[in-house]
């Protein structure tokens, strides 16, 4: 098998093992699309109390434009989040967590870490820097391969 191949593979059974082929549900195990959990986690981080502008959270989610405002609108639809003019550009959107949302973020939070230290439990001490390492170099390469949208 070619470095590809065994490449594709194993992104494919870390894929599948993990989780990320569900759309109902967290790979820590939160009633909620990966998608939203990944949205509230950014707006939780975020530090500007007037919320994360749509275009931020495109950025970070990597996700398309269109995609994203649907997004805001099913979260707000939700009770999750409120959408409002940004103050220093109208045409702007900002997305801001409502208590309800703030709370689910924080829960997806709590569930997140726990999952990924279980994870890490798993994991030999002496190998945990070099798998760390390891995705971080992946991400990196995936980034920089990115196959542009049609």
């Amino acid at each position: 098998m070619s470095d590809a191949a065994h490449l594709r593979t194993a992104i494919q059974r870390l894929s599948r093992a993990f989780g990320l082929l569900r759309d109902d549900v967290t790979p820590c195990g939160v009633d909620l699309p990966i998608v939203q959990a990944h949205a509230l986690m950014a707006l939780l981080d975020d530090a500007d109390p007037a919320g994360l502008r749509v275009s931020d959270l495109h950025a970070q989610l990597q996700l398309d434009m269109s995609n994203v405002s649907r997004l805001g609108a099913r979260m707000e639809h939700a009770g999750l989040v409120v959408r409002g003019v940004c103050p220093d550009d109208a045409r702007a959107v900002r997305l801001v967590l409502t208590p309800v949302g703030r709370e689910l973020a924080k829960r997806v939070d709590r569930r997140s870490r726990a999952r990924f230290e279980r994870l890490l439990g798993a994991i030999d001490p002496a190998d945990r820097a070099t798998i760390v390492g390891a995705v971080d170099t992946l991400a990196a390469a995936i980034q920089k391969t990115q196959v542009p949208e049609d």
